[in-house]
């Protein structure tokens, strides 16, 4: 999961260290939330990214059907039950809404020195690998990233049909595929490291359907958190799914996953290097997105005019962050004008010496810098 964060003003708010966190639901067995039309959806979660996973719920509310029941589970190790209680008293008036919390401390903590890219990733990507261990009681859960908006009913998605010959529906990454073949350093590491034997069926792990009783059969979590912990994977658990499920993913329509064109050239890296369908299909569902996913460091509570900010702010103003998620925005905006004018007086100068344009260091200090600023 992809967990920037740069909003200290929203972590204040929210985080409260006179609180304690829920430690008994993970002596529990989470049941389905409703005995009829269960739709289960996991989302994983730290404190500093609850404010966007309640923006997503407003979306998933928005696109909802009376018809259907919507379960939705957090996987956290760190919100308070005061904040826990608030997203839920948030939501209480819909009758077919349940959000529950549960602490996966215990779970994790053979894994708590695991490998993350500290400045990007955050140890809450792994919780997913945990879910057919700890929904013993669900068949299948819909997975979400917390940097997405719903634009469709996700019952739809939720009731695609999985037999016993798949362990996940998902949609192709067609950015990664576009990036797999224009480098030959990504072909290398898919190659020797990797070793997928269709790479051109890499799937983005944002959006999973999560067929769980056909994981506890096939291999249970803690092989593929062993696994995850075998490398320095370059899309951590991405790539453990990728490689633990291939020849057995049900490819979905690229409606269920549109990545948001980050950074302004997303379109051109996949019009150049993906095959014309997967081109095609990119900018078709670009039209008519049933979840965007905004899959980069640009995030919409970052700036403004991000591909599709426009959507993500116009959920937001429903949010109960709402206040908080602009207040944040102004002074990042501020930093930011500081640090732009820093760099151009004193910093740049020193960063081309010892950051050279196009090197592995300048683009690591880049992201540093985004999550900072």
């Amino acid at each position: 999961m992809n967990t920037i964060d740069t909003n200290s003003q929203i972590t204040q708010q929210i985080e409260h260290k006179d609180d304690t966190i829920n430690r008994t639901l993970p002596c529990l067995e989470l049941q389905p939330a409703f005995s009829e039309n269960n739709v289960a959806i996991l989302f994983a979660a730290n404190h500093k990214y609850l404010p966007y996973i309640a923006v997503v719920l407003q979306s998933i509310v928005a696109h909802s059907s009376p018809q259907n029941n919507y379960d939705i589970i957090i996987f956290t190790m760190d919100i308070t039950l005061k904040n826990q209680k608030k997203l839920q008293k948030h939501f209480a008036s819909y009758c077919n809404i349940s959000i529950r919390f549960f602490d996966v401390t215990q779970a994790m903590q053979p894994y708590i020195e695991i490998y993350t890219l500290g400045y990007y990733y955050t140890i809450e990507t792994y919780f997913r690998l945990l879910a057919p261990d700890i929904l013993k009681a669900y068949d299948k859960i819909l997975y979400l990233d917390g940097d997405i908006l719903v634009q469709s009913d996700v019952a739809k998605l939720y009731n695609i049909e999985l037999n016993e010959e798949y362990l996940l529906a998902a949609c192709r990454d067609i950015n990664w595929i576009a990036v797999y073949n224009s480098s030959k350093m990504q072909q290398k590491y898919v190659k020797e490291k990797l070793q997928l034997q269709e790479p051109q069926n890499y799937f983005q792990a944002g959006i999973i359907l999560f067929h769980l009783k056909a994981f506890r059969e096939s291999i249970e979590a803690k092989q593929m958190m062993e696994f995850a912990n075998k490398e320095n994977w370059q899309l951590l658990d991405q790539d453990v799914l990728n490689y633990v499920a291939q020849n057995r993913v049900l490819y979905l329509d690229t409606k269920w996953n549109v990545m948001y064109n980050w950074p302004k050239n997303r379109i051109k890296i996949i019009t150049k290097y993906a095959s014309k369908e997967d081109a095609t299909a990119y900018i078709e569902a670009r039209n008519h997105p049933a979840i965007i996913h905004y899959a980069g460091p640009e995030k919409p509570w970052m700036y403004e005019k991000v591909d599709f900010g426009d959507i993500w702010w116009k959920y937001a103003a429903q949010s109960i962050y709402y206040q908080e998620l602009q207040i944040a925005l102004v002074e990042r905006k501020k930093l930011k004008n500081k640090l732009k004018r820093f760099i151009k007086k004193i910093a740049m100068p020193f960063v081309n010496i010892f950051f050279p344009h196009g090197s592995k260091h300048r683009e690591k200090l880049r992201a540093i810098v985004y999550k900072k600023f």
